[in-house]
This record gives C-alpha cells, structure tokens and sequence, in this order.
C-alpha cells in the first residue's frame, strides 16, 4: 500500500513529516519498517497548505464580523495585508490612501516571503479571537472544516 506524504529533511538523515495528516498516513506501516521512498522537491504543496489555512483563518475572521471593515473574506484579507505591511505602494485617489497589497501568487511571491506574511496574519488573526498560541488557532481552524 503506497501512501502520498510531505516530509522536510531536517538534517542529512532525518527526514520529519510536515502535518499530522502525513503522520497518519504513515500508521499503515509498523515502526522501525524499512521503508523504500521516492523523493522529490516541492515547494507548491506546502505553500498551498499555508494558503489554505490562511484564507480559513480570513473567512473564519469574517464569520465574526468584529467590525464592518472585517465582514467579509476579502475585506478581511485586505486588512491583513495592509496591517501587516504587505504592500507595494500607497497612492492618494480623491483625496483618500489606497494601498495597493502584495500578490501571494507562486509567480510573484517567493515562499519564504510568503510563509512570512502568512505566519503573522496568523498570529494577528488569533490575537482578535484572544487565542496566545497560534498552533491552537490551527487546531481550532482544521476542525472547522
């Protein structure tokens, strides 16, 4: 039985499961089972779970409707952005600043400016709900699913 997992190499013989849905992928197998593994880099598939858990984290933010500037994914999304500097320019239209946000597209954002931005919406994110440690805040945000 052949299962698909995302591990990191952690030094030059360790190699440590990302999430605890690969861990559980691996209980098919016993411990200390020899193991023959294909391995080959990616950098989208961790990237997209960070940006899923951070679009959750938006429209969870905006099911709670704090404020009328934060009831929505979007509106949430953008305040984030804004709030935690991820912006590449602020123009005045009529008299009003408008910042225009960063792109977290695999074209346009490198991951670990990503994973940056990401990690701290997520901090922020759980401040709002009074939640101290952010790895709580992913629990809460995977079971909501």
């Amino acid at each position: 039985m052949a299962v698909t997992i995302i591990g990191q190499k952690q030094d030059t013989t360790t190699i440590k499961v990302y999430s605890p849905e690969d861990a559980k992928a691996l209980e098919a197998y016993p411990i200390n089972m020899l193991l023959k593994m294909a391995v080959t880099g990616s950098r989208k598939e961790r990237a997209y779970k960070e940006l899923c858990c951070y679009f959750g984290s938006c429209r969870y933010i905006a099911d709670h409707a704090f404020n009328e500037d934060m009831n929505s994914q979007l509106k949430v999304d953008h305040m984030t952005r804004v709030q935690e500097n991820f912006v590449t320019d602020a123009i005045y239209v009529k008299g009003r600043l408008q910042w225009l946000v960063k792109s977290l597209s695999y074209e346009t954002c490198d991951q670990p400016d990503s994973h940056r931005f990401i990690a701290g919406a997520l901090e922020r994110h759980a401040a709002l709900l009074g939640i101290k440690n952010v790895d709580d805040y992913v629990v809460l945000l995977k079971s909501q699913i």
